[in-house]
């Protein structure tokens, strides 16, 4: 498997200050024969345009789903109130289906890996995500053999459940003996081979368009979907190497988190890639910014101390 990538980013305009950090952190910090993709709605063209360059690329939603029908509907999703700020969710309408949420569409984006580039292995980096130190494909490698996130972290939840027993349907297989499984990631790499795999299977069992098919049901996760076809279809153990990789990321998931700040930056290690801050946190850019500075600091004093002990 080759060590040249894409990384895949969907995001929307309000989140454009956390892609600009995520952007740069990606130029400074990734060494690798890469290209970056945001996909974006095209409302939101004029925004992203700036960043393209010979290795980032800016592409629409619209341009991976019109041809089944989608239709962003113009809602703003964000509205001032004095003081404060009213979000209201992206909505999509097809005709067949009716209407979808953002968050739907975000699965079906993902989805479409196999369409958005012809590398052979995608690295999902969502938005809210700011690389911390050096980082190579070749860490989520053993081998040829790309690693697969695979663990049991809130696999108990209902949630959870429910996108493991949708996923099962749409692949018109049986639920795993082992329920206590989740593929679920802030820093995800895929085979887009097993993704085109998933694609065909899913137009084959479900008699329909792939992404219709997605989209028929209630709720669904993209990634459960494709670690669950790559573990009980496709059978791609000589392909994957089955691994817990939540060490990449050092994530503030939830507000409460953030009454406990300082022990979140002292948690950071050397094997966190990134730092991600959920996009639902109640954080203004400058104090995203203080937060991320924070976190590179930590990481320079803990790279002076290790030099410094080398040394010795």
């Amino acid at each position: 498997m080759s060590e040249s990538f894409a990384i895949i980013t969907p995001s929307y305009r309000g989140d454009f200050s956390a892609v600009l950090e995520l952007c740069a952190s990606i130029d400074a910090y990734v060494a690798d024969d890469f290209q970056h993709f945001l996909v974006i709605p095209r409302s939101d063209l004029k925004f992203f345009a700036p960043l393209r360059s010979s290795r980032r690329l800016v592409i629409t939603k619209e341009e991976l789903l019109s041809d089944v029908q989608f239709r962003k509907l113009p809602i703003p999703t964000r509205i001032p109130f004095f003081q404060n700020e009213f979000r209201f969710k992206e909505q999509w309408y097809q005709p067949r289906l009716g209407r979808r949420s953002g968050w739907l569409i975000q699965q079906l984006i993902k989805l479409s890996s196999p369409q958005i580039t012809s590398k052979e292995i995608c690295l999902f980096i969502d938005s809210d995500i700011v690389l911390v130190r050096p980082f190579s494909i070749r860490e989520m490698m053993t081998g040829r053999r790309l690693h697969l996130n695979v663990h049991s972290r809130g696999a108990h939840l209902a949630t959870h459940r429910n996108w493991l027993k949708s996923a099962a349907a749409l692949l018109h297989t049986e639920l795993p003996s082992n329920l206590d499984i989740n593929f679920i990631g802030p820093f995800v790499p895929w085979s887009n081979a097993i993704a085109a795999a998933l694609q065909f299977h899913l137009a084959t069992v479900n008699e329909i368009d792939w992404r219709l098919a997605v989209a028929r049901e209630k709720t669904v996760s993209e990634y459960i979907l494709y670690g669950l076809f790559a573990q009980e279809i496709a059978k791609a153990g000589d392909q994957l190497i089955f691994k817990d990789l939540s060490s990449f990321t050092h994530t503030v998931w939830v507000e409460s988190d953030l009454t406990r700040i300082d022990h979140y930056i002292a948690g950071l290690s050397w094997e966190h890639a990134a730092v991600c801050l959920q996009s639902t946190l109640p954080l203004t850019p400058p104090e995203r910014r203080n937060l991320i500075d924070a976190m590179k600091r930590k990481r320079d004093e803990d790279l002076q101390a290790k030099n410094e002990t080398s040394s010795l």
